[in-house]
């Protein structure tokens, strides 16, 4: 069977371990060698890996043979078996062959090769790595950032800051991961926050606040600020949701600021979100900026609910014309609805004009009335009697006779 190539051969390997015939095993093993098949590779590896300790004993050169077979011509999968058999048995006689691996064109090796050399703490890895990150080729370099990644060692830090400011971007967006890995994190924070206003290249700003949220470094709060009004949009969108992430409110000052120059819909979309989960307007005159003047009637709408929310009185003005005068009924009653949660009588007369509108719809004068209920005040009580007594005997009066009536109890 071990003979016969194929199918049959593999089910021999295995057999070999099952049926404890180890004997056979050493002539087995030389198909590493022997075989073109990689399936028989395979089999070979797999029954190392189910011999477990006794290996040693069956196969005493087992690591030497590993040592031979392993090259960037082999198929993926089977070197990474090879790397995880020699993480199992931690076989730092295999670290020169684990170093070649470095090298690899397929991610999937090169990162299981790191993994296995970092849990192998075997200073040999060092020198390959500066090799690589010194290399002419921006392609090794970024293979070193991946090793120093998986490998925190301060003798790396400064050969990372340098490829922050690489000539490559690809290497440079590895570098600020690979500096977020290292020891000593404030230090770390610090370099990497530099950068920001350093690279011009707005994927790397990008991936900066990306890493300062990964790795909840509050301290730079202040870089997120100045990605909130950075030129690029796909620097705005991960600044915003790293705002969302941090939570902190001194950020709403910098994102209404935005908001009375951005251009993008779905940024203004997501800046508004912002400000309500932070639960702060950052003064209003972004929201209300929206309100007044935004083209697109979803931003209006959304802003207009937000200053209700925020209770912010500063947009009582944008309001006040936006019940009365938007040409988005949905604006128009959001805006109507706003004004009735600011708490402040000023809203009234709008509310009442409004109401007073007999070519409004009746959703969007009861949307007003509701509002004028919800203020509460002796003012806005009046209001509603008089409005009262001045309608026409029918649904709407009906409605107002309700409100007042939910207002006595």
């Amino acid at each position: 069977m071990l003979r016969g190539g194929g199918l049959e051969r593999r089910q021999a390997i295995w057999y070999i371990q099952q049926t404890r015939a180890d004997e056979l095993f050493p002539e087995a093993a030389q198909y590493l060698f022997t075989s073109e098949d990689y399936d028989d590779h395979r089999a070979v590896i797999n029954t190392m890996r189910a011999y477990g300790p006794r290996l040693e004993n069956y196969l005493p050169n087992w690591y030497l043979l590993l040592d031979r077979y392993i090259g960037l011509d082999r198929p993926p999968d089977v070197l990474v078996e090879c790397v995880t058999l020699a993480v199992n048995w931690r076989e730092h006689r295999l670290m020169p062959a684990l170093l070649r691996l470095a090298r690899h064109p397929r991610q999937e090796v090169r990162m299981a090769a790191f993994q296995a050399m970092a849990h192998l703490s075997n200073d040999m890895l060092i020198p390959t790595l500066l090799r690589l990150v010194t290399d002419e080729r921006p392609i090794f370099r970024m293979y070193a950032l991946e090793g120093m990644m998986r490998f925190n060692d301060t003798r790396l830090a400064p050969f990372i800051q340098a490829a922050l400011a690489d000539s490559s971007k690809s290497v440079r967006l590895l570098a600020v991961s690979a500096a977020a890995a290292q020891p000593n994190p404030d230090q770390q924070a610090g370099v990497i926050a530099r950068r920001f206003s350093e690279d011009s290249d707005p994927e790397v700003r990008e991936r900066i606040l990306e890493e300062l949220v990964a790795r909840n470094w509050r301290s730079q709060i202040a870089v997120v600020g100045r990605g909130v009004g950075d030129e690029a949009p796909l620097v705005r969108t991960a600044a915003l949701a790293a705002a969302r992430s941090f939570g902190d409110r001194s950020l709403a000052a910098a994102i209404a600021r935005q908001q009375e120059r951005e251009t993008v819909e779905a940024l203004k979309v997501q800046s508004v979100l912002v400000l309500m989960e932070l639960e702060s307007s950052g003064g209003g005159r972004g929201l209300a900026r929206f309100v007044e003047s935004d083209e697109s009637a979803r931003v209006r709408e959304m802003a207009a609910a937000a200053l209700g929310y925020l209770r912010e009185r500063a947009g009582l003005a944008a309001l006040a014309a936006a019940a009365n005068n938007d040409e988005s009924p949905a604006v128009r009653a959001e805006a109507a609805a706003a004004l009735g949660r600011l708490g402040d009588n000023r809203a009234i007369a709008p509310l009442v004009e409004t109401i007073r509108r007999v070519d409004e719809s009746y959703e969007i004068r009861s949307a007003a009335a509701l509002a004028l209920a919800e203020l509460d005040t002796r003012e806005s009580r009046t209001a509603l009697e008089q409005l009262q007594n001045a309608t026409e005997i029918g649904a709407f009066r009906e409605r107002i006779q309700k409100l007042l009536a939910e207002l006595r109890e």
